[in-house]
């Protein structure tokens, strides 16, 4: 098997290069994963900060206690996905029993 090296086209190393960059936002997710925090808690810090009108960048988690805010954050997302259970079941209960008193 022979390789053969060729050289980019101006257009796919433009196209290498933005890829590449490390912007802020990529940077303050590379710096949680560090820290331990999953894609989806990272996920949910993002639109956080963007309903709050913050820019998502490392220079915000500097001065904060990152453990703290892990299990703060994972105890916050428990609590959020039991409500949506909670509230799916009783979207469920309530068309069961209309539907009981349809008939």
């Amino acid at each position: 098997m022979n390789l053969k090296l060729e050289p980019l086209l101006s257009n796919e190393i433009h196209l290498s290069n933005e890829s590449m960059k490390i912007t802020p936002e990529k940077e303050a997710t590379f710096y949680l994963l560090d820290k331990g925090f999953t894609e989806n808690e990272i996920e949910y810090i993002k639109d956080c900060n963007e309903k709050e009108g913050i820019t998502f960048c490392k220079r915000i988690f500097i001065n904060e206690d990152l453990e703290e805010v892990k299990i703060e954050l994972r105890e916050m997302m428990k609590k959020e996905k039991l409500n949506r259970m909670i509230s799916a079941v009783k979207r469920m209960f309530d068309l069961k029993t209309k539907n009981m008193f349809t008939y």
